[in-house]
């Protein structure tokens, strides 16, 4: 099904391609050549202007020439080695001859990288390491938005493989021929040509417009966006409902998958209108899903919140919950993916959109820390904080090495360029929290209000900064807060992020749910430093995702002066004993109005942050129930389950008689109530503390 769709659709943008004769002539030379004149051909041009087109053609002339070919959309990719390393295997194991990989094929072979500009990090590293470990019989076909970069242009020996392709309109001739293959009018080419100035992606958006709506006359009219205007009359042309909010549902994640499509429209089947997107030429198909160009994408979401706004929350709310579900069962560069989709989400809220660097952020990567960074590092430190917090920040790399993540630019990766230290309370000695002043106003806050379970850990994320902008805002800081969000997901159960800054990230750090912790600022050497925190225990990280979804959808207001929601910490001692009364007042709910598991994590989680007392206990006694029915499959504690059951969720009078329909001794259903209770509370403990 999948090679028959694919041949489909690449007859289809074949029956639409024209022109590009020079280029293709230059490319099947080289193919032909034994000794091939360049190395590296870099096609490059504005967005819409046809590189993909122009690609997928010369990857059929390989092909045709039985020349292996590698196909990589860099768009999909975060610009790391392992990454990229990882999708050529993937596209190279289509095919048979290259079974071995890449790198150890003899003959000719053709390696295409679409979106380069967005791998501009990795060419560094592309360039004097990938590369030159190629076959050299390879053939690299780049298409980008940018010309090749002045440091590959400058080096003596890629100037001599290297050949640059500007990417031009379509001449009069070569757009009205594209014209001709399509349901425009004869009558109306002259004008579309005219309007569109050849532009490949509006002479198809116009195309595309007839499709839907033939017969019309085309009005050419000044507009300052042409891809913006054609896109807008495109939305009023399209074929019913169900593809109006599929192109809208398109347009709102980073990239959309079917079954993502399928959950954004809330449908079980989502194919039709997913196949025709995949057909519709200002949406690119990468290798993570579709993603509308660049410019009609905004038009597309401005469109869906002025006609449908209850229809826009909706959709937002369902990728929100879509990402959560997919956070809350991953981890490393999946859910680092995953956060950066999620944050996409966010991009155009005014709070949190001047404190993130969008574009760079992907140009740093992040890393362990190395023996030879520490030198940098103290040295970072002492120039922003002064030499006290450098000596504080030597002591805990001592300590806790595995606990900073250093960052790096990826064009100079030798260097550190920043770093986050998210050190742990419960792997600290009392004697080294005590000497930190930062470390020691977290833990005596933590420990008046709401300390520490067994099994729970609290991070405070003791130093951060960027070499240049300190805590602003910068390519930097953006990666370091994905990664507090990261830490804060996994494993905390209470966090504190310090800043030397207080009044600028009270905004960002008030939408994102991080308290004002006024008693625990603290000073070291000459510097004075605010505290910032959040307890997961009291917001679980599933409901924190689900309240700053409804923040930027305008359900719930962004207030930053919000009071300290009440947190109720239960101790594991006194754990079971909550249980054993909330059982006692299952079969009677209203005794439960009070109850403190109404404010555990495991019940918040269920119902929701902005639940009512009675949806939460009803999520409480959903529990109770789930977590006993569990043990009846099994025989070992089928006989827990039974007496769990004649006792709390369909009691009888008094224990004699639930004895006696158990067919048991009274003090055999007593051990099985005891034991039934202890397990049952044991396994919604380790929900409490986030281990299961």
């Amino acid at each position: 099904m999948e090679s028959r769709l694919g041949s489909k659709l690449n007859a289809l943008r074949s029956a639409r391609f024209v022109g590009r004769k020079p280029e293709l002539a230059l490319f099947s030379s080289a193919l032909g050549s034994a000794e091939s004149p360049f190395v590296v051909l870099h096609i490059f041009g504005p967005g819409g202007v046809g590189k993909s087109s122009l690609l997928r053609r010369m990857a059929e002339l390989a092909r045709g020439a039985a020349i292996p070919t590698v196909s990589v959309d860099g768009t999909s990719l975060s610009p790391d080695p392992v990454s990229f390393e990882a999708a050529v295997s993937d596209a190279a194991s289509n095919d048979d001859t290259l079974a071995e990989g890449l790198a150890a094929h003899d003959g000719k072979v053709v390696l295409i990288l679409d979106g380069y500009e967005r791998l501009g990090p990795l060419e560094p590293w592309l360039r004097d390491i990938y590369f030159p470990s190629l076959p050299a019989g390879v053939l690299i076909l780049i298409a980008s938005r940018q010309p090749p970069s002045a440091a590959m242009r400058a080096d003596p020996a890629w100037r001599g493989l290297l050949k640059a392709l500007p990417l031009r309109n379509l001449s009069p001739k070569e757009s009205n021929d594209l014209l001709e293959r399509t349901t425009i009018p004869e009558a109306q080419r002259q004008s579309v040509i005219r309007f569109t100035h050849g532009h490949p992606l509006a002479l198809s958006l116009v195309a595309d417009l007839y499709e839907v709506s033939p017969g019309r006359d085309f009005e050419p009219e000044a507009v300052p966006e042409l891809v913006q205007h054609l896109v807008e009359r495109f939305m009023d042309e399209v074929p019913d409902e169900q593809h109006r909010a599929a192109l809208q549902a398109c347009a709102l994640p980073r990239v959309t998958t079917e079954t993502l499509l399928a959950r954004l429209l809330d449908q079980e089947s989502v194919s039709e209108p997913f196949e025709w997107l995949r057909k519709l030429s200002f949406v690119e198909q990468g290798r993570d899903g579709l993603a509308p160009h660049d410019m009609a994408r905004e038009v597309l979401i401005a469109d869906l919140k002025w006609r449908n706004p209850s229809l826009s929350q909706k959709m937002h709310d369902r990728a929100r919950s879509y990402y959560a579900e997919r956070l809350a069962h991953t981890s490393g560069l999946e859910q680092q993916a995953l956060l950066f989709d999620y944050i996409f989400l966010h991009r155009h809220n005014p709070v949190v959109q001047p404190f993130f660097d969008w574009e760079l952020a992907n140009s740093i990567l992040g890393s362990t820390l190395r023996q030879e960074d520490i030198p940098a590092i103290l040295e970072l430190v002492e120039r922003h904080e002064g030499k006290a917090s450098a000596r504080h920040a030597e002591r805990w790399i001592e300590l806790q090495p595995h606990r900073f993540v250093v960052f790096r630019a990826a064009d100079r990766p030798e260097k550190p360029t920043g770093f986050v230290a998210m050190l742990s309370l419960s792997e600290a000695e009392g004697r080294d929290i005590a000497a930190d002043p930062a470390m020691d106003s977290a833990h005596r806050l933590l420990t008046s209000r709401a300390p520490l379970r067994q099994g729970e850990d609290a991070t405070v994320f003791r130093f951060w900064m960027a070499d240049e902008t300190y805590q602003g805002v910068s390519p930097i800081q953006s990666q370091i807060f994905v990664a507090i969000v990261r830490s804060s997901i996994a494993d905390a159960a209470h966090t504190f992020l310090p800043v030397a800054d207080a009044e600028f990230w009270a905004p960002l750090f008030g939408y994102a749910e991080l308290r004002r912790l006024e008693s625990a600022d603290f000073q070291v050497g000459e510097r004075n430093f605010a505290m910032f925190g959040h307890d997961w225990r009291s917001l679980p990280p599933m409901a924190w995702l689900e309240l700053l979804g409804r923040k930027e959808t305008g359900a719930t207001p962004p207030t930053w002066t919000e009071a300290p929601r009440e947190v109720v910490v239960l101790s594991r001692e006194a754990f079971e004993p909550a249980i054993t009364s909330a059982l006692k007042g299952y079969a009677v709910p209203t005794t439960l109005n009070q109850h403190p598991l109404l404010k555990s994590r495991l019940v918040i989680e269920r119902a929701g942050t902005e639940a009512t007392s009675a949806t939460r206990i009803t999520a409480l006694r959903e529990l109770l129930l789930e977590v006993a029915q569990g043990m009846k499959s099994h025989p070992k504690t089928n006989k827990l389950y039974r007496a769990l059951h004649v006792a709390y969720f369909h009691p009888v009078a008094t224990q004699e008689l639930a004895a006696e329909k158990l067919d048991v001794s009274l003090s055999s259903f007593r051990r099985h109530l005891q034991e039934g209770t202890t397990q049952l509370a044991e396994h919604l403990w380790q929900r409490e503390i986030g281990l299961t």
